[in-house]
């Protein structure tokens, strides 16, 4: 599923796809505490600190239930913390944004079925007022950049799954936001196809450079993606227990055994990574 708000009207560029100006810091979390409940509260997250610059593509990576979701919750407005700093280019977030788009698992949940592949992704430039031959070239270009494009008269049930969460990729692109948080989105894919999003997404991001907010609790996916890996602790009372810089070129492989070497990294981090106090 993609979640954005609105943009204003913009008829600039609808038929390319711009990088992003670079920045000192898209995210800037300091001692970031979400506690839930007041009855019986719960600390999902105590005083987590983390920055994100601009470009980046950063993999939050723990066991389920250690507060994954919830910081990307927090990072896309759809929570506010209890305590603590989280502020988006300089600015507290104060709720959901055009310029924080969020993908999840269910890419089906998220589209209308009863449009067209392209009809999709011109959907929020429509919104926006845009014209329509703005609006085709725009989505046409999107459509291409994810491999689509000879599919968009489909509907979106005559794709496939990999391919619906393509789509969510395109839609997203055609209304040029700052940030993708992603949770999950290749989870309920099967190996094979969830490979071949992965290159997929990685084409996208080096040609755009947005960036980009990943959660997982899959060390190879971590490590195939990401810049950095942002390795959470165990909850309640979840924090970045480690962050650990990925520095190999892509595209990356399995077999390759500097992978191999970060993996085991990665395994014992995550086996110590225990309560925090």
């Amino acid at each position: 599923m993609l979640t954005s708000a609105q943009a204003a009207p913009d008829r600039t560029g609808a038929g390319s796809i711009a990088p992003v100006s670079p920045a000192a810091e898209v995210f800037a979390i300091r001692d970031l505490t979400k506690v839930f409940g007041d009855e019986q509260p719960y600390i999902a997250l105590d005083r987590v600190d983390l920055t994100v610059p601009s470009g980046e593509f950063l993999c939050l990576l723990g066991a389920s239930g250690c507060g994954k979701s919830t910081l990307l919750n927090l990072m896309a407005g759809f929570e506010q913390p209890t305590a603590g700093e989280l502020l988006y280019r300089g600015q507290r977030i104060r709720g959901p944004g055009k310029e924080r788009v969020v993908f999840f698992q269910d890419a089906g949940a998220a589209l209308l079925p009863w449009q067209t592949v392209q009809q999709n992704v011109e959907f929020g430039l429509r919104l926006q007022g845009q014209f329509h031959r703005d609006r085709q070239r725009r989505a046409e270009a999107c459509l291409s950049l994810v491999g689509l494009l000879e599919h968009r008269h489909k509907v979106p049930s005559e794709i496939s799954g990999g391919m619906r969460q393509r789509l969510q990729i395109a839609r997203a692109l055609a209304v040029e936001p700052d940030v993708f948080l992603m949770d999950e989105p290749f989870g309920a894919l099967d190996a094979i196809t969830r490979r071949r999003m992965h290159g997929a997404l990685l084409e996208v991001w080096q040609r755009t450079r947005r960036t980009i907010v990943f959660v997982t609790h899959d060390i190879l996916e971590a490590l195939i993606l990401a810049d950095r890996v942002a390795v959470m602790s165990t909850g309640p009372g979840s924090r970045i227990a480690h962050l650990m810089t990925i520095d190999l070129e892509r595209p990356r492989h399995p077999g390759d055994p500097r992978l191999g070497r970060y993996f085991e990294q990665l395994e014992d981090i995550l086996h110590t990574a225990a309560p925090s106090a």
